[in-house]
């Protein structure tokens, strides 16, 4: 109970107005849920314990997980060049080439992120005759883009849209029922605000 009402207690304490919301479990329930701060702050919209947020780069556990499940069924070979999969993918690496393992584990060479292909297959196009300055599996460096491709290497082993591929290899086999896939327009007005701290100290939606 100590550790519990410490946890309250540093929720409630948070600074600034932008919405937080913990949970506390063990294996057995949910122990408890602490707010703080608004989900909206020009609407004054409370952060409450059903708040939905962006769950961002956690998301990629999801894909690992998706394409794990793919690899015990023989479906995916993570020491096979992704272009195995995806036969428009030819990057030109000095080296040899890039596998799914070192796209899973961030050491493929590929940039972090393209802004002007985001969630876009043009992506794999973006990235013709690209240069890795290194061997995959030789560093470390966080790629965005790499679990993009991930995404478009489980279409194409799944043969559906990855969203879909999500909602029945992981959410629902875990009986995530509150949690959605993909955001759309439908579920942007109803997810949290987010908030990054401008160079004043303030923060902007």
């Amino acid at each position: 109970q100590a550790a519990l009402d410490d946890v309250r207690a540093m929720v409630a304490g948070a600074p600034n107005e932008y919405g937080l919301v913990v949970a506390v479990t063990d294996r057995d329930r949910v122990r408890l849920v602490a707010t703080h701060g608004y989900a909206d702050i020009a609407r004054k919209l409370p952060a409450t314990a059903d708040t939905r947020f962006a769950i961002g780069s956690i998301s990629k556990s999801l894909t690992a997980i998706t394409l794990m499940q793919m690899a015990d069924e023989g479906r995916f070979d993570p020491d096979a060049p992704v272009s195995r999969y995806l036969p428009d993918f030819r990057p030109a690496p000095k080296f040899a080439p890039i596998t799914g393992d070192s796209l899973l584990r961030h050491t493929s060479g590929l940039p972090n992120y393209l802004a002007h292909v985001a969630s876009m297959r043009f992506l794999i196009k973006a990235l013709d005759g690209f240069e890795p300055r290194y061997a995959p599996g030789a560093h470390f460096w966080y790629s965005n883009s790499g679990y993009q491709l991930l995404g478009y290497v489980a279409e194409r082993i799944d043969g559906q849209p990855f969203p879909l591929i999500l909602q029945r290899r992981v959410l629902d086999r875990l009986g995530m029922a509150a949690t959605a896939p993909q955001i759309d327009d439908r579920l942007r007005g109803r997810i949290a605000i987010r908030y990054a701290r401008t160079p004043d100290g303030a923060f902007a939606g």
